[in-house]
């Protein structure tokens, strides 16, 4: 609290003598303090439902798959207001459906990196799908030259997932170095990707998906060691399997086997989930230094549909000097494994193969 010289009207301080006393900087005025002097008043916090416009407010919204933390009913209302600046993303607001719960919550809609929250379906995705239905009309609008984004939450996702479903290809970062990427759904988006990078069309393109439970769909997991692909992914690895018929075809013809990255990286794994797998390469030009940074590659920008751009350097695995990419180990035969490249982390994974009683290939 504020008091006042009653002498000269200038604001009294606080200082140490014998014990405390106020005192005037302007004048020689002093007061002694002799007891406890404090006041507090507590004012009356608004509900949260009335800054939301009340009840009335929650009628016509509509509802998502969300579990209420409260009640576990697994749908909920949900709006979305912007309660920061306006280069901030919005807010949502939760309200259960539940008529006897209409338990209230909210979360920003940038993802954290410590939540262990999963992307729902996006046919019933509530906020995100209001996202994906924008970025088709903000990619409509955009000219040749706007094409750089930063990852910074769910629209930057939405921006990445459109731009695949439209058959382009983007460059993205993972948790080692940059990558090229298509939807492998798209035969179009395929060969583009040799085109770029001038590849050997002999060469095989790795995919990468979102979820280690779903690599059983694209390679056959039968004979590998219980757990072992959950000690290794997500992670800095890209295991080479007999690819499984749900490939399309047009993705390595010719080739029996299949290389299936899960990237420690949350961003990538979030546009797998909605775009599907994806088609996965260096951003580089074939036999060309592997890039750590997009400005790296600005000779072909001109060639890619989006470049994805992190806010902050992902150290997690890469350094300016490690440039080496994933390792990757070849697991389509049973009880072997085989070092096709040398990359991050090799020390650390052939410890979990020999832990999991594989030994090295003979030939």
């Amino acid at each position: 609290m504020l008091l006042f010289c009653p002498t000269c009207g200038n604001v009294l301080h606080v200082e140490e003598y014998t014990g405390l006393r106020f005192a005037c900087n302007t004048c020689p005025y002093i007061f002694n303090i002799a007891r406890k002097v404090s006041s507090r008043t507590y004012p009356k916090l608004k509900e949260v439902d009335d800054v939301l416009g009340g009840s009335a407010a929650w009628e016509n919204v509509d509802s998502t798959e969300e579990r209420c933390p409260k009640c576990t009913n697994t749908r909920a209302y949900f709006m979305q207001i912007q309660t920061r600046s306006a280069d901030e993303p919005m807010t949502t607001f939760y309200k259960c459906c539940n008529s006897q719960c209409e338990y209230l919550l909210s979360f920003f809609l940038y993802p954290k990196i410590n939540q262990q929250r999963t992307i729902m379906n996006p046919k019933t995705l509530g906020p995100m799908k209001v996202l994906l239905s924008a970025a088709v009309e903000q990619i409509n609008l955009l000219g040749p030259e706007e094409k750089h984004w930063f990852i910074g939450g769910d629209r930057s996702i939405a921006m990445a997932v459109e731009l695949l479903n439209k058959g382009e290809i983007i460059a993205i970062p993972t948790d080692t170095i940059y990558g090229f990427a298509g939807s492998i759904k798209n035969d179009k988006a395929i060969k583009r990707l040799y085109e770029i990078k001038k590849r050997d069309q002999h060469k095989p393109l790795a995919i990468c998906i979102d979820n280690v439970n779903n690599i059983h769909r694209w390679g056959i997991v039968d004979e590998l060691p219980s757990l072992l692909k959950e000690n290794l992914l997500p992670g800095p690895f890209t295991i080479v399997l007999k690819r499984t018929k749900a490939l399309n075809p047009s993705l390595n013809p010719g080739i029996d086997n299949v290389g299936i990255r899960v990237p420690d990286y949350k961003f990538i794994r979030s546009v797998a989930k909605l775009a599907g797998p994806l088609a996965l390469t260096s951003a580089n030009e074939s036999n060309k230094l592997s890039s750590v940074h997009p400005n790296e590659f600005s000779e072909l920008w001109p060639e890619l549909a989006g470049i994805f751009y992190q806010q902050v350097e992902n150290k997690k695995y890469i350094s300016q000097l490690q440039r080496t990419g994933s390792t990757v180990i070849d697991l389509s035969q049973a009880g072997q494994y085989n070092i096709l490249r040398k990359g991050v982390k090799l020390e650390h994974c052939i410890k979990i193969l020999h832990h999991y009683g594989l030994k090295p290939c003979n030939n």
